[in-house]
């Protein structure tokens, strides 16, 4: 099929249906253009379905020389009134998300027997069956192994091919377009991590899963939120607890003093960093639409008792007081308390679970990408560039929040966006340097464990800042360039190649001096 896993994982639903023989050089469409057209074709099964006694009919009838055209009643028919309705999205005039289009159709079992009369269906479905299971594992090993694995939600109950789709929101305003964020002009500045979940900022959801959504509050936090054009003004950078923000002003500082010794210009700028997958539970904004318009409609005195013997067990809550109850205003009260952080991402994990959905009429999928950053869905953790403020040479002042989450604002501007990448692009130092922390730490294993070096770099005081050196510019302007060329996977595999990961040698602990 591809030439190579460097092809395949640049554009694999394309290069699915590519000529075998030579090279892919069609347009590369965009990562959301593709993701748009797959789920446009996984969505056609349902035309298929209805349509298929019929498309069976013509389609042996066509084999045998019959000029029938579209069918009443045929899989194309019902396609062709569903588009008239606005039901079912257009076909795209970019050959290449056609192809996507079709091969998603066939993928999910929708094979087309008028097609195949016309000789389309028949080699598709064949591609499809040898190119799906392997483009699939080879992307699944890759991510994997890298350790980037997206954490885009995604439906595990089988819900529908709609799934992760069905929701509807409106921007309320507010947010400051993005500004480019040019690396070059950072030049001796250091660069700090700062974790940030992937929710947005002034969007109203209006409906998730199809049902209409009883809460008028709008989404608050998120990497927008350095974006919000009152925030501009005020010199606000972002929000936390008051434990979060006085560590990320502690941070800075000594990620100033660091910058001087090593002759930097004392500015110091910090990258939102995305976080795993639900990071978002710790906030409010899941738990208030699945409370106002999920959970207390449909809430039984069984399910309620259910819900709380399971909070009761629950780990993070092992050293919390008791959850008073999911029926109880005391309960509800606990759970959008400034300090219910650790209870609402409780009750959003038992949510989860395929019984709880099905129960209350929902998909999770849809739940948290209608409050999703619609730039962050599907970016894997430890992914920063989309968001950068800067401190400059002043000092992080805090200030009361009147976040409805987050109780403490600190100071900062937004500077801009250069694109999300992986940390380990315009962090390599700091990560090389935290690897032997470890190492002399006696943590060996986390040397080689992605998670625990990035939490480390945006949790530590010491050693966590990376110098902005000629060196971080060209690698943050290199992958810029790939990315633009060859897509966000394509772009990751081809800058290691180019440029090189942080170093990957196990580092080895000092040895103890033995007394003698």
């Amino acid at each position: 099929m591809a030439k190579n896993l460097l092809d395949l994982l640049g554009d694999p639903e394309a290069m699915a249906f590519a000529d075998p023989v030579g090279q892919d050089t069609r347009r590369k469409p965009a990562n959301r253009d593709v993701l748009n057209a797959l789920l446009a074709g996984f969505g056609d099964l349902a035309y298929d379905v209805a349509g298929g006694p019929v498309d069976l009919s013509s389609g042996l009838m066509a084999a045998l020389g019959a000029d029938i055209g579209k069918t009443a009643g045929g899989s194309d028919w019902f396609k062709d009134l569903a588009t008239q309705y606005g039901i079912r999205p257009p076909e795209s005039n970019d050959p290449t998300l056609r192809n996507v289009r079709l091969g998603a159709e066939i993928a999910s079992g929708g094979i087309d027997p008028y097609a195949v009369a016309g000789g389309i269906g028949r080699a598709g479905a064949a591609v499809g069956r040898k190119a799906g299971p392997y483009i699939a594992d080879k992307i699944d090993d890759y991510m994997d192994s890298s350790g980037l694995r997206p954490a885009i939600y995604e439906n595990t109950a089988k819900k529908g091919n709609r799934a992760g789709t069905r929701y509807t929101t409106e921007d309320v305003g507010g947010i400051s377009p993005k500004k480019d964020f040019n690396i070059e002009d950072r030049e001796g500045a250091s660069m700090l991590l700062m974790p940030w979940d992937n929710s947005s900022r002034n969007r109203r959801v209006l409906s998730v899963s199809d049902e209409p959504v009883n809460t008028q509050e709008v989404t608050h936090g998120g990497q927008m939120f350095a974006r919000d054009m009152g925030h501009i003004d005020a010199k606000i950078g972002g929000s936390s607890n008051e434990g979060i923000s006085k560590r990320i002003r502690d941070r800075v500082t000594v990620a100033r003093k660091q910058n001087l010794a090593a002759g930097g210009t004392g500015e110091i700028d910090q990258s939102a960093m995305t976080m795993g997958a639900f990071g978002e539970d710790f906030s409010v904004q899941p738990l208030d639409v699945m409370m106002d318009s999920f959970i207390l409609p449909k809430l039984t005195n069984a399910k309620a008792v259910e819900i709380d013997d399971a909070m009761a067990g629950h780990k993070l809550l092992a050293k919390k007081a008791p959850f008073a109850g999911i029926a109880t205003q005391i309960g509800q009260a606990q759970l959008k308390s400034p300090n219910g952080g650790d209870y609402r991402k409780a009750l959003m994990a038992i949510m989860r679970s395929k019984p709880n959905e099905q129960f209350f009429g929902y998909n999770k999928a849809d739940l948290y990408n209608a409050i999703s950053d619609p730039d962050l869905i599907g970016i894997p953790s430890g992914f920063g560039m989309n968001t950068v403020i800067t401190h400059g040479k002043d000092p992080v002042t805090l200030s009361k929040s009147n976040n409805r989450t987050y109780d403490t604002d600190f100071s900062g501007t937004y500077l801009g966006t250069g694109g999300n990448m992986p940390a380990e692009v315009f962090m390599p130092d700091a990560i090389n340097d935290m690897r032997y922390t470890f190492a002399a730490e006696n943590k060996k294993d986390n040397a080689f464990n992605r998670s625990s070096l990035l939490t480390s770099l945006a949790r530590r005081k010491e050693g966590a800042s990376q110098l902005i050196t000629p060196e971080v510019v060209d690698r943050v302007k290199g992958f810029q360039e790939l990315r633009k060329e060859r897509g966000l996977l394509d772009a990751m595999l081809a800058f290691e190649d180019k440029y090189g990961m942080p170093e990957m040698t196990r580092p080895t602990a000092p040895k103890k001096k033995v007394k003698k």
